[in-house]
């Protein structure tokens, strides 16, 4: 827990990092120690489960006591990466990481990567070159080459290649969405095809589903620092918010959750955006601190 601590502080460098990757390859009682650590962090209710892979148990004294102590560190770093905080513990691995409000533009060779709020990306090096893997979040590619794919990109369920292409690939809960706003590119996996300018493939339990992109503003928008919302439910758009801000935004009743929001708002001024959509609505508004906020 402790090395799941420092790593996810938001100050590990990748010294840390591979410190930590030599610990688990000492054994693999440290492998499994680490893997219960995560399953922790991951699921605080369970924290009991970081003695399961011990093969001696001192007491159930300890182990009683070891449990609390781990539930409490799971408990805070589980809540600071939901605020925004704390990276998650997939993106405390991925070799780029941006948190809550923050985007990051990276240059490879022939590749740019524009990486959105709350985002991991890794680089799978034993692939080769031009092989990335998208961990959580969204961001934007940019291939630009003549000689044929320079770009792999893994995002869960997806496999794409491409090489003269802009394209956004996002992370939802049970779906991976790539939005393709120039050029083409191929789709390897879950199924094979292309997907073209205009098109977006989204993938989900196996199964790709392609349609055109009902706005191409609201897909790419935050590559410009501005969210666009057209005739959203408030419920979304306090979702898509929260992707942005460090905290929480609630609707507190279903009857507001429901209320249709049209507008552009600015990134940088999520608070500004929240008090425009309650009066627009005629909901009140209430920021309880800097980062708790209540809406209806």
């Amino acid at each position: 827990m402790a090395w799941i601590l420092k790593l996810t502080s938001g100050d590990a460098t990748e010294a840390d990092r591979d410190a930590f990757l030599r610990w688990r390859a000492r054994g693999p009682e440290y492998e499994g120690a680490a893997l219960d650590a995560m399953r922790v962090w991951q699921h605080v209710g369970t924290a009991a489960a970081i003695s399961r892979r011990r093969s001696r148990i001192p007491s159930r004294r300890l182990v009683l006591q070891g449990g609390a102590v781990a539930a409490s560190v799971a408990g805070l770093a589980f809540a600071g990466s939901k605020l925004g905080f704390l990276p998650t513990i997939q993106d405390a691995f991925a070799d780029y990481r941006t948190l809550a409000g923050e985007q990051r533009r990276l240059t490879f060779p022939h590749i740019t990567v524009e990486l959105n709020t709350r985002s991991g990306l890794s680089l799978e090096t034993a692939k080769g070159e031009g092989h990335l893997r998208l961990v959580s979040g969204e961001a934007a590619f940019t291939a630009r080459s003549r000689a044929g794919p320079i770009l792999s990109l893994s995002a869960r369920q997806a496999v794409v290649t491409a090489s003269n292409a802009v394209f956004v690939v996002r992370l939802d809960e049970n779906r991976t969405v790539v939005s393709c706003l120039e050029g083409s590119l191929d789709l390897l996996m879950p199924e094979t095809g292309q997907i073209k300018a205009g098109q977006q493939a989204l993938c989900e339990n196996g199964h790709v589903a392609t349609k055109a992109i009902a706005d191409m503003e609201a897909v790419s928008g935050w590559r410009k620092g501005q969210l666009l919302f057209r005739d959203e439910p408030l419920a979304k758009v306090a979702d898509e918010l929260n992707r942005y801000k460090k905290g929480l935004v609630v609707v507190v009743d279903k009857a507001a959750a429901q209320r249709r929001v049209t507008g552009v708002f600015h990134l940088s001024r999520i608070d500004e955006a929240l008090d425009h959509i309650g009066n627009a609505l005629g909901l009140p508004v209430r920021h309880l601190s800097p980062f708790f906020t209540l809406i209806g």
